[in-house]
């Protein structure tokens, strides 16, 4: 494997072991609570658009998401660095914390710029540190189970999600979203700290930690990782955000449009577990393009070819089903192919490079939303998120030849 042997790196433990697998549990916890947050605010963006902000651009509304997802991907390179020094589990629960304080104190604020700070910026922050600890920890206590411990894991964006978004749509009903923010804050931080209490790295170094590994740009497999993940997080925003509110232009309830941000949960909950488990028989590197693929296909085809909300409702589904393969099958595939001692920094670059592409992807979302689509009409960012994340998908066909040539293997399972 790539630079396998340039480290003598300390073992504390066996892979594929009984605590392999609490820690594979414990993180499923965390990730259902940090990215099930996350991933409900589908809700908040349809109720501060109709209810709590009318007056503000959609465009605008969605930087707070936008925010907390690119928050999350650039932390990762710092929370890295911090892992080395203070320990994995301790940068985890600075997390929780950080999670805690962007949820209550957005609970307070009565303006879009003040939730992008707090619900945006802190809890982005917050998420990030729990993410990359959750993902990272997982990927290092695994080898022959990798792909099925990662879906599962990334599968708890998808149940938190399913649980918290009924959850904050029964509150905001019934108390509005700003309790809806303080009894999430709360939940966050119960678990967050409780179930981060086994993570330990399996795999230390006694080199320091770069905060930005610059040698992992020198591999072509990693840069067309790279380039597959930045094309495809581009338009990541558009369904996640969007398709509620382009539901409700065509007749739906709020209710349904409600449901559509549970559809992409349960995909992301069943996707999660069987693009992961898929990947430890056609290998990482495949279902990850596979997965960037069809999240592009799927809007494409169901979205912006055919509009009803039964296709919307289909294109939610399938979107996270896939969304989940596109999310943790290259943290899968930089574990299965580089040192185990550079997983940390490696993931923290490539998701670095992720949340570059959020931010620069939101930009040329409001672009299209405001100035082409008047602020309406949802067709045009649609369209430019299905094409950016096919279009990135054909990267990892030159991954897969290079995989051949420099590890000599016949196998087309890479």
């Amino acid at each position: 494997m790539e630079d396998k042997d340039q480290a003598v790196p300390m073992v504390r433990g066996d892979a594929d072991s009984k605590l392999s697998w609490l820690i594979c549990a414990c993180a499923f916890l965390c990730i259902f609570v940090s990215q099930g947050i996350n991933n409900s605010f589908g809700i908040y963006q349809v109720y501060y658009t109709t209810v709590a902000f009318p007056d503000e651009k959609p465009s605008l509304i969605s930087w707070i998401g936008t925010t907390t997802t690119a928050l999350m991907l650039f932390t990762g390179i710092l929370s890295n660095k911090l892992a080395s020094v203070i320990g994995i589990r301790n940068v985890a629960w600075m997390g929780g914390l950080f999670s805690f304080a962007g949820l209550f104190s957005a609970s307070f604020v009565k303006s879009v710029p003040a939730l992008i700070v707090t619900q945006g910026l802190l809890l982005g922050i917050g998420s990030g540190f729990m993410y990359s600890c959750s993902i990272s920890v997982t990927a290092m206590w695994f080898d022959k189970y990798l792909g099925a411990a990662i879906g599962i894991v990334t599968s708890g964006s998808g149940v938190g999600g399913i649980a918290i978004s009924r959850i904050v749509f029964a509150i905001i009903n019934k108390l509005g979203h700003q309790w809806a923010l303080r009894i999430t804050s709360f939940i966050s931080i119960f678990i967050l700290i409780i179930f981060t209490i086994p993570f330990k790295p399996r795999v230390s170094s006694s080199k320091a930690e770069k905060v930005v590994d610059l040698s992992a740009l020198k591999s072509p497999l990693f840069i067309c990782l790279c380039l597959c993940g930045f094309l495809g997080n581009l338009g990541f925003v558009v369904p996640v955000y969007f398709l509620p509110s382009a539901s409700l232009q065509i007749g739906a309830t709020d209710n349904f449009a409600s449901n559509l941000v549970t559809l992409f949960n349960v995909g992301y909950f069943v996707g999660g577990i069987l693009t992961g488990r898929a990947a430890d028989y056609v290998g990482p590197t495949n279902m990850f393009g596979i997965s960037t693929f069809f999240i592009g296909f799927f809007t494409l085809v169901f979205w912006v070819l055919w509009k009803t909300l039964a296709t919307l409702a289909v294109t939610a589904f399938f979107y996270g089903f896939f969304i989940s393969g596109f999310v943790g099958l290259c943290i899968a595939s930089i574990a299965k192919y580089y040192a185990a001692d550079k997983i940390l920094s490696y993931n923290g670059v490539y998701l670095f490079i992720n949340g570059a592409s959020l931010i620069a992807g939101n930009f040329l979302v409001s672009y299209f939303l405001d100035n082409l689509g008047k602020g309406t009409n949802f067709r045009y960012v649609a369209t430019f998120s299905s094409i950016v994340q096919i279009v990135g998908s054909f990267f990892i066909i030159p991954a897969i030849f290079y995989i051949r040539s420099h590890f000599k293997t016949n196998s087309w399972a890479n």
